[in-house]
């Protein structure tokens, strides 16, 4: 809109997203900006555009072919699907797979149950054929 506008909301920005102010160098010909992390068990992203399909539409037959007959817990089936992040595990995988009906803890009453292990539901036993 005018000159000087584009600093401020980038100022404006990092405050409220509770980063530290971005660092500002200058040459003769450029500028350049520095943006540090904030927190590191803060996110520092947002997604932008959202898939096309839901999410589970891809990983729910992943999970239900891992699990098969078998009861895991989440670090055992983590493994077993090569996966990493537990985080991005429980949203995208185990999650909707409970939400949908296919997968089902051993200790509903009790989520964080020490003992705690996933199984097929008659639904999910279903789609595994």
């Amino acid at each position: 809109e005018s000159w000087g506008r584009g600093i401020h909301l980038i100022l404006s920005e990092c405050h409220n997203a509770g980063l530290p102010q971005p660092e500002f160098k200058t040459t003769n010909d450029s500028v350049k900006l520095i943006f540090r992390y904030g927190s590191i068990n803060e996110p520092t992203s947002t997604r932008q555009v959202p898939d096309k399909y839901p999410t589970s539409t891809r990983q729910v037959p992943l999970l239900i072919d891992v699990l098969g007959e078998n009861f895991y817990s989440v670090k055992e089936l983590m493994e077993l699907m090569g996966l990493k992040d537990r985080e991005n595990f429980l949203n995208n995988h185990l999650n909707p797979s409970i939400s949908d009906g296919y997968v089902e803890p051993l200790y509903p009453d009790s989520p964080k149950h020490p003992k705690q292990k996933y199984r097929l539901t008659e639904k999910g036993k279903g789609l595994l054929k």
